[in-house]
């Protein structure tokens, strides 16, 4: 017959690969064990997994919003994938490393100034050292009270009642691990008590005198005296003779306790040459010997007298009898004087 027909179709045929893009992670050591997932693109589908965590293709769109991968510390491979209406596919990947430090061990508290047991006055300023990369919390309180906020100084001051006084700390870090430790303290605001023995300030004594004295402190550290202010010398045994010379001694005496409180007095003595004083005793001794002799003597010749006047009392009457002879005789040749010295005016 010899008919014949012509005709053409045109189509195009799409060969662009679809665009995926993995935000993050990145090819990078991590420090935390923390990862966030995050992807784009144009592709009709979109999906991923990690290598050795995922047992299956998680799906992503654009309405996607971050997802996070907690993980052990290694090496890590995140694939995605996407292909659009023509078939064509996409694959891309990415590797990283997490590092993250693991954190197994609870917060360290330490005590910096001063030691523990230390004797202070009050206020002292006490410094702690609180130390957790991941520190969180940090509470004291004094003698079980009321727990209060650690400030960043990490200081606290002792309380101002004497006596012993106990530190509680407490510290927390992110990861829940909890410590605590406990010091004491002893707070002493009371100076040394210095004391004179046996004798008062401003007595009169003997040159060689021994001079005790009594420091009473539950804390007492040093003691130093010297006398009339000369070279200081360590006392431990609280006891010092007067110094030679007559006259005016001055003790000074200057005590402290370890919580630093400082004390000091004197004492003044007046002195004498012990010697002296026993010379002049010996002589009244000697004195009051020899008036016992002379009595003794008189008594022994009173003594069978039958009515005979003694001797002892016949000489002591003769010597007065003279004596007041005397003065009379005097008085009246005076008066004789002065007759004889008027009648011849």
């Amino acid at each position: 017959m010899g008919n014949k027909a012509y005709g053409q179709e045109w189509f195009t045929v799409d060969t662009t690969l679809p665009l995926v893009t993995i935000e993050s992670p990145t090819n990078e050591t991590y420090s935390t064990d923390i990862i966030m997932i995050s992807l784009s693109g144009n592709a009709d589908y979109i999906w991923y997994y990690i290598n050795n965590i995922d047992t299956k293709n998680r799906t992503w769109s654009v309405d996607t919003s971050p997802i996070y991968y907690v993980l052990d510390n290694g090496t890590y491979t995140l694939h995605a994938y996407g292909n659009d209406s023509a078939g064509n596919k996409v694959h891309v990947s990415i590797t990283f490393t997490v590092e993250a430090f693991t954190d197994n061990f609870p917060p360290k508290i330490s005590l910096l100034i001063p030691e523990n047991y230390s004797v202070l006055t009050s206020g002292f300023e006490i410094k702690l050292n609180v130390t957790d990369i991941n520190l969180d919390t940090v509470l004291y309180n004094w003698d079980k009270t009321q727990n209060s906020s650690l400030i960043s100084s990490n200081t606290v001051i002792l309380p101002d009642d004497e006596g012993h006084h106990t530190l509680y700390i407490f510290a927390n870090d992110s990861f829940g691990h909890w410590t605590n430790n406990v010091f004491i303290f002893i707070t002493d605001d009371i100076e040394p008590r210095i004391t004179l023995l046996e004798y008062q300030n401003m007595s009169v004594l003997p040159l060689g005198t021994l001079i005790t004295l009594e420091l009473n402190d539950s804390h007492l550290d040093r003691v130093v005296y010297n006398w009339d202010g000369c070279q200081n010398v360590t006392w431990i045994s609280f006891e010092t003779l007067i110094p030679e010379g007559d006259g005016q001694h001055v003790l000074y005496v200057y005590a402290n306790d370890t919580a630093g409180n400082w004390v000091s007095t004197q004492f003044v003595f007046f002195t004498y040459e012990k010697e002296t004083t026993e010379i002049s005793s010996e002589q009244t001794s000697n004195q009051q010997e020899l008036s016992s002799v002379e009595s003794e003597s008189l008594t022994d010749v009173s003594e069978d007298t039958h009515g005979i006047t003694p001797l002892g009392e016949l000489n002591i009457g003769l010597v007065l009898g003279t004596l007041f002879g005397s003065i009379g005789l005097i008085l009246i040749t005076r008066r004789l004087v002065r007759h004889r010295s008027s009648s011849s005016k």
